[in-house]
């Protein structure tokens, strides 16, 4: 697409390097750009150097289904970080919730904020990781409509980060904190408890009833054995050893 290199190293850090630079960018009327996750997204962006809106928050209200719109402003954020343009990010990170907010509880707002989710946290993955905490907040927000839909269980079973993230922001980073310090301590206490019942039991089975009930148990044949030897070797205190005759 046609630009003028002017405009794009005053508004991007990235093109200035590009072509004040040492680079053969300088030197070419070309620029080659590569890995973008959306072209429409870099036009976009390319359009906001040259002072037009990259998005309209007005007209948004009025779109039936705004997702397209939403993904593609996900993807415009993640070209805006990648050229080094931190004003144009840190505007859509601020708006992004607002933007969510469009999308109310309903069978079409199910599809519609799964299909955010899945973009930002699978498609883009670590690169619109920023933007994860407008869509936690907004899920919170609908929590008791989400959890009477099929569709969330599978999300969440599809993005284990999503259901920790939600989790962390229900219960609170402190209290969870606070609430696994409990566990484990129960969890300790638990062990303990564990411990000191089974070496009870063991002392039950080694102990015999009948000996706790001050009753002598049967003698086996090994211990009476035992005993047998046991009268012929022992002595009274002061006898004598009989003599042979």
């Amino acid at each position: 697409m046609p630009a003028h290199k002017l405009v794009l190293a005053q508004g991007s850090d990235y093109f200035k390097s590009c072509f004040e630079g040492s680079f053969s960018e300088a030197q070419s009327s070309a620029l080659t750009l590569n890995d973008d996750p959306d072209p429409q997204a870099l036009f976009l962006l390319i359009g906001t150097l040259y002072g037009h809106p990259a998005y309209d928050m007005e007209a948004l209200r009025t779109l039936d289904n705004p997702i397209t719109t939403i993904v593609r402003i996900v993807d415009l954020h993640i070209v805006a970080n990648k050229y080094l343009v931190p004003a144009l990010s840190a505007q859509i990170l601020v708006d992004l919730p607002t933007m969510l907010q469009h999308l109310r509880p309903g069978e079409a707002f199910h599809r519609a904020l799964e299909s955010v989710s899945r973009h930002v946290y699978l498609d883009r993955v670590d690169a619109a990781r920023e933007l994860r905490g407008a869509i936690v907040g907004h899920v919170v927000k609908y929590i008791p409509a989400w959890t009477t839909c099929d569709a969330f269980r599978a999300l969440l079973a599809d993005i284990p980060e999503l259901a920790f993230e939600l989790l962390v922001a229900l219960v609170g980073p402190d209290n969870l904190a606070s609430e696994a310090k409990e566990e484990t301590k129960a969890a300790i206490a638990s062990r303990k408890r564990a411990r000191v019942s089974g070496d009870d039991s063991i002392r039950e089975v080694r102990t015999p009833p009948s000996v706790r009930a001050g009753v002598n148990p049967p003698l086996s044949a090994s211990t009476l054995r035992r005993s047998s030897i046991d009268q012929v070797t022992r002595r009274p205190t002061g006898s004598q050893p009989a003599r042979r005759p």
